[in-house]
């Protein structure tokens, strides 16, 4: 065939459509749609091309007949993972928490997994506590092949007068509970063992040395375990903008702008557990790792996410309240121009003023809500925005018609859920959506969890 090529014989089927590296996305959603001809360039920028080679990887996939241990992750940053688990393969996911399977959240979770095809075991119980720990491995489903440890509890204080209790409840989770994980699974041949720590081990936060000291162990097993030639990462999280503790808890937010300190999305923070997830095993040594051995080390399995100054000052800026930037081991850094935050630049003006008012509304949100208007505006921009996905800019919108008669999958709803989430600060099951049997159904159902949240906040 190569040959039939090079003499002219035969040619590409035409037509040819071209899209931009940066529009790779628009170039996947063209191809979903499945109405195309002929065949889709990508074009990479030749100062792309020219640069190094590096190893190209296949996504991260996860077995279907393997169970995969989520440990204080039915909520937050917990959900995001076990969704993004079972997009990639996941069929049995087991949760450990103190609320897993009696909160409102994991229940809302288990619906929305079963909803993709997957089972969900919710175990209540705690993984400081061995026996609950086996309580979970005992009701998987499957044999467990991943672990995620995300079990945090936060109990803020000046160091000079934390209590005893405070400071256990901080570190036991993650070190008593790390080391139950450890042991019950020792003979277990995993795939990973994944822990979430915190840029708080880098980057000093006042009233946080409990929550520091537990993040800082859970770096160091990481090393341990692979001087047992056992599988481990770590990723040290940054404040994530758009989903979890940060993003759920107001005075967190404004505490981490006010210091200066950047954010990632849910999305970086996904990019992120992968390329942590392709890195478990021990960094090759000339030398085993012994006692009182001092040897040149690195691990690529230990991430740590946003270690940018989210100011526009530079570092050395005595005005830049970026906390970190007179910490010696930040002076390399180079505070690179940085581009505006473009994670809403899609979103309809009209919408952004709305939510704007919306903010501003305080007690009279419910009412403003409440007016039929407002549900109508909400439903015709939420359409514009299924348009967008579907590459269908600028087409009206029929307000009669559900998400599947639109020509939305679950997919596309997938992406729209992230979408409610970044623009409306809602969460939005898959199910919600495609349940809607109008666009005007949709916005009324927004607007009720818009009027909810507004009167839980007044």
């Amino acid at each position: 065939m190569l040959v039939y090529y090079e003499q002219g014989l035969i040619a590409p089927i035409e037509p040819i459509i071209e899209f931009e590296a940066l529009d790779v996305k628009h170039a996947f959603r063209h191809l979903r749609a499945g109405e195309h001809i002929g065949k889709l360039l990508l074009n990479i920028p030749q100062q792309a091309a020219a640069l190094n080679p590096v190893p190209v990887r296949r996504p991260m996939s996860f077995r279907a007949d393997a169970a995969y241990l989520l440990v204080g992750g039915a909520s937050g940053l917990g959900r995001s993972l076990a969704i993004w688990l079972v997009e990639r393969g996941a069929k049995s996911l087991v949760f450990l928490s103190r609320k897993a399977g009696t909160s409102k959240e994991s229940k809302e979770l288990t619906q929305e997994l079963e909803s993709m095809g997957a089972c969900a075991v919710m175990v209540s119980g705690s993984v400081s506590r061995a026996e609950d720990v086996e309580k979970a491995i005992v009701a998987a489903p499957a044999p467990i092949k991943g672990v995620f440890q995300l079990a945090m509890v936060q109990r803020d204080s000046p160091f000079l007068s934390i209590s005893h209790e405070d400071w256990t409840a901080a570190i036991e989770p993650k070190v008593t509970g790390t080391w139950n994980l450890h042991n019950a699974l020792l003979k277990t041949p995993l795939d990973f063992f994944w822990l979430a720590s915190s840029t708080i081990t880098v980057v000093d936060q006042p009233g946080q040395a409990n929550y520091k000291a537990g993040c800082m162990f859970l770096e160091a097993f990481c090393r341990y375990r692979h001087s047992l030639s056992l599988p481990a990462s770590v990723l040290s999280i940054c404040p994530i903008e758009d989903v979890g503790y940060v993003a759920d808890n107001a005075y967190a937010k404004r505490s981490v702008m006010a210091q200066g300190n950047y954010m990632l999305g849910e999305r970086e923070f996904l990019d992120c557990v992968e390329a942590s997830l392709f890195e478990q095993r021990p960094p090759s040594l000339e030398q085993p790792i012994t006692a009182g051995h001092i040897q040149e080390w690195q691990s690529r399995g230990h991430i740590v996410m946003g270690m940018r100054s989210s100011s526009q000052l530079h570092l050395a800026d005595d005005r830049n309240p970026t906390n970190w930037r007179r910490d010696p081991r930040m002076g390399f850094y180079h505070n690179r121009s940085l581009r505006p935050n473009s994670s809403n630049e899609s979103e309809s003006s009209s919408l952004k003023r709305f939510m704007d008012r919306l903010a501003e509304s305080g007690a009279t949100a419910a009412e403003m809500l409440g007016d039929e208007a407002n549900v109508e505006f909400l439903a015709t921009e939420i359409g514009r925005k299924v348009m967008d996905f579907l590459l269908k800019p600028g087409a009206s919108v029929d307000l009669s018609l559900s998400l599947a008669q639109m020509g939305m999958d679950s997919l596309a709803a997938i992406e729209l859920r992230r979408w409610f989430r970044q623009a409306m600060g809602l969460q939005v099951t898959v199910l919600e959506l495609m349940g809607s049997n109008s666009m005007k159904e949709l916005g009324g159902m927004v607007a009720e969890k818009l009027r909810e949240k507004h009167v839980e906040a007044f």
